[in-house]
């Protein structure tokens, strides 16, 4: 994946280092485990000197490695970049939640019982939200993430409802090379049976599937018409047995997607976050029983 050019590019605001990222697709960790999406960022190294404390130092070059679940198609490498830098602005507000409810607190004998203990936590902190935005008005503070922006256009293969093959050919001409007659010198018929030199007929016995990419047919001729066939030398060979019948085989493989076609892209709208107090409003308040109601 790094052999390759990056996904993309991001210069960082506060000191104007080019970072590319690489999306790595989709890992699956362990079994059982939903798989997750692999994203490496990498920048050159700093000033000689500057100690480098996140990430990994190869040669010229300094790597993070992020794994999300996030979908390739709702969430570019840079907006899950953006999503990490962006994380303290809402990393108080959960810092908040943890002193306020005390969600971990451990209040029950039963593993239900704990459940509803943390369901109960976090709707009494998402009403305190809602109260807390309704108190504030307008004076929210909203801070964009990741501006506007369009996933690249890419070619996908169109949809078909069953594969097709190409045409039939006749199996490699080894006959000819023991001085007997090869495969194309029997020519199909408009009935979907082979005429040999003789002018008998071949019949199609069985159709099998090689791999995932090749199909034979095989055709039979009949042992009566071989066994007084003035050409069963020059056919089925000097030592052939009575009994033996010529056999003939054909080859068709499987084709390609007709077409691609042009995927437009996706226009993402800006990622924000909208700063709520969860507890700070309070503190404004002169009535004895807010802290009871907020």
């Amino acid at each position: 994946m790094l052999a390759h050019p990056p996904t993309a590019s991001v210069t960082r605001v506060n000191s104007d280092e080019e970072v590319e990222l690489f999306d790595g697709g989709w890992l699956q960790l362990d079994a059982g485990l939903s798989q997750t999406r692999v994203i490496v960022a990498r920048h050159h190294l700093p000033a000689a000197g500057k100690r480098v404390s996140v990430g990994k130092c190869i040669g010229e070059w300094v790597y993070e490695l992020f794994i999300t679940t996030l979908p390739s198609d709702g969430f570019l490498v840079e907006e899950v970049l953006d999503l990490y830098h962006g994380r303290g602005a809402f990393e108080a507000v959960l810092a908040d939640e943890d002193i306020e409810e005390d969600p971990d607190r451990w209040c029950s004998y039963t593993a239900c019982g704990q459940e509803l203990w943390q369901i109960a936590c976090q709707w009494v902190w998402n009403l305190r939200l809602t109260l807390g935005k309704t108190m504030q008005g307008g004076k929210t503070r909203e801070i964009e993430w990741a501006p506007a922006k369009a996933a690249p256009a890419f070619l996908v293969p169109e949809e078909s409802s069953s594969q097709e093959y190409g045409p039939w050919q006749q199996a490699a001409a080894f006959g000819r090379a023991a001085g007997r007659f090869a495969a194309d010198a029997f020519v199909l018929q408009e009935d979907g049976t082979l005429r040999c030199p003789a002018g008998a007929s071949l019949w199609l016995s069985e159709v099998r599937q090689e791999n995932a990419f090749t199909q034979r047919a095989l055709y039979v001729a009949s042992q009566t018409d071989c066994q007084h066939c003035p050409l069963r030398e020059h056919c089925l060979g000097r030592n052939a047995k009575g009994n033996r019948a010529r056999r003939v085989s054909a080859v068709r493989r499987l084709l390609p997607p007709s077409a691609t076609v042009e995927r437009k892209p996706i226009i993402f709208r800006p990622m924000q976050w909208v700063d709520v107090a969860g507890r700070a409003d309070r503190s404004h308040l002169d009535c004895p029983l807010a802290p009871a109601i907020c």
